[in-house]
């Protein structure tokens, strides 16, 4: 606290997303969420380097959890209905009702693809910034459209149902010659697009 001027009111709850000690130089890495209300507030990181005992290393980008507002704490909407929500913003009409498939280890949800996606999609309930200081309670999932083999991060609001953002999480790397015969260096962009 003393050192970063950091307290628990300024930064709340914070839970271990990953964590691993690399062989080659024995380096412990902590990654670390904040929460409200046990749900991760989306954007907010925190990453701890470590050796022999002795903290050597943080990198932040942490939320002022006293100082926001949260619009709900409870789901108005299912994950069903925020995952229609995305196809539908993307023109795909479904015969076929998404259906709870599992639950992960870390907690993740997961909804059979029925006929809207490519992939099962991996649902989650997290604060989403949708201004400065102001988060809503939002359904995170990745969506694989079928209308164009891209695979979207996608928010929903749950509490309203409105879709607040897709972004495009699809690689892709062009060339100025056909793919197996080329000497341009091929520099990979993640596209960002909102919808």
């Amino acid at each position: 606290q003393a050192k970063y001027g950091l307290d628990h009111a300024t930064v709340g709850d914070l839970k271990i997303t990953k964590r691993f000690v690399d062989a080659h130089n024995n380096v412990e890495h902590i990654y670390l969420t904040q929460e409200n209300d046990g749900r991760s507030i989306f954007g907010s990181t925190i990453s701890l380097s470590m050796k022999d005992g002795k903290l050597f290393s943080v990198g932040h980008r942490l939320v002022n959890v006293k100082d926001a507002t949260y619009n709900s704490s409870q789901a108005k909407i299912s994950a069903i209905d925020a995952i229609n929500t995305v196809a539908k913003g993307f023109g795909i009409q479904n015969r076929a009702v998404p259906t709870f498939k599992k639950l992960m280890d870390n907690g993740l949800e997961v909804y059979d693809k029925a006929d809207i996606a490519l992939q099962d999609i991996p649902v989650e309930l997290v604060y989403y910034a949708v201004s400065k200081g102001n988060y809503a309670l939002a359904y995170k999932m990745q969506f694989d459209s079928p209308k164009n083999g891209t695979l979207y991060q996608s928010y929903v609001n749950a509490a309203t149902g409105a879709l607040i953002k897709n972004d495009v999480l699809t690689v892709s790397c062009s060339f100025e010659t056909t793919y197996l015969m080329h000497e341009d260096d091929c520099t990979d962009q993640v596209i960002q697009q909102e919808m």
